[in-house]
């Protein structure tokens, strides 16, 4: 059987290109805000602003968060997400956020 050798300046799994892209973009907490923000739950009233920045509409936000349009438009502003669809959310902005670095500003990336 062959023995394999280790490199011993193998990237870990901390320096994957997702972990260096949340913490690009990520508020300064680290890529564990993603997580912990998902946990907690997402205010609807922050995906509705999210909607105004992206240029999407309430019927596109459904489809993307695998809810009916109806459940969507009951829910207060104060209401909290559960954690997938928060996840969902969060991702959303990540999005954002990349599209905002690559075309300089949210509207050329909406206009895109």
């Amino acid at each position: 059987m062959e023995s394999y050798k280790i490199k011993p300046n193998a990237p870990s799994l901390v320096e994957e290109p997702i972990s260096a892209y949340l913490q690009m973009t990520a508020p300064s907490s680290g890529p564990m805000w993603i997580i912990n923000a998902s946990r907690k739950g997402v205010l609807m009233k922050e995906v509705l602003d999210l909607m105004h920045h992206l240029s999407i509409s309430l019927k596109e936000i459904s489809t993307i968060f695998h809810l009916s349009l109806r459940t969507l438009q009951r829910y207060a502003p104060s209401k909290r997400l559960d954690s997938d669809t928060s996840a969902k959310a969060l991702q959303l902005v990540t999005l954002q956020l990349k599209g905002r670095d690559v075309f300089g500003s949210d509207d050329a990336f909406s206009l895109w």
